[in-house]
């Protein structure tokens, strides 16, 4: 065997090797990809079953307490396009349990998307309260989701409201008169796949009832 031929062979030998190699990378990324996509899913199946659970017991607080002083009148807090505030009757005699649910940006370990978060604060009805206080003492915090497109746009929301009659998500309406929501919950695609969204609508039956 000849030196040139001796260096022909290396040389389909490397050429070969780097294909192989690439192959192989290339499927690594895409099984790591799938298996994320695959875990951000399951996340979000589970998520949102959460929050329309959640958005079901939605209830204004002088339901569950007549006595009730200060903002009674409204089962929500707040409501933009990607958190909601409200309150929630987990079966607390005489209590409604302010929940927030929100999209948020993730933790630094994974730049440029999104996490979806609960909150709940103490079993207890603010009297007064215009605003959503922030999770401190007696409130529970957890992450439900990751890997959610981020930031949230108003084009594209979260969350999105509408009266009693669930047909128009795009005109404001008062936090009051809030009978429906849309949950949009889009994860970020892994490579060489799609992004997958979970949507659901949810109607809810106490918000405005007896109004």
């Amino acid at each position: 065997m000849t030196l040139v031929e001796v260096m022909v062979g290396m040389a389909i030998f490397t050429i070969l090797g780097g294909l192989l190699t690439g192959f192989v990378i290339d499927m690594l990324r895409s099984s790591t990809g799938t298996s994320t996509r695959v875990s951000n899913v399951d996340q979000l199946r589970v998520a949102m079953d959460d929050v329309t659970k959640a958005l079901r017991t939605a209830v204004r607080p002088e339901q569950l307490n007549p006595g009730c002083t200060g903002t009674c009148d409204a089962a929500f807090l707040a409501a933009s396009a990607s958190s909601v505030a409200f309150y929630a009757n987990y079966g607390a005699a005489g209590k409604a349990q302010l929940t927030v649910f929100r999209v948020e940006q993730n933790l630094p370990d994974h730049p440029g998307t999104g996490r979806f978060v609960e909150e709940r604060q103490s079993a207890a009805i603010p009297a007064g309260t215009t605003t959503v206080p922030s999770c401190g003492a007696g409130c529970t915090k957890r992450t439900l989701a990751t890997g959610l497109i981020w930031p949230v746009a108003a084009a594209d929301p979260a969350f999105a409201f509408a009266d009693d009659q669930c047909s128009d998500f795009t005109t404001p309406v008062d936090k009051a008169d809030i009978a429906c929501v849309v949950v949009d919950l889009p994860i970020v695609g892994a490579r060489d796949n799609p992004g997958t969204s979970a949507r659901s609508t949810v109607f809810l039956p106490n918000s405005v009832m007896g109004r």
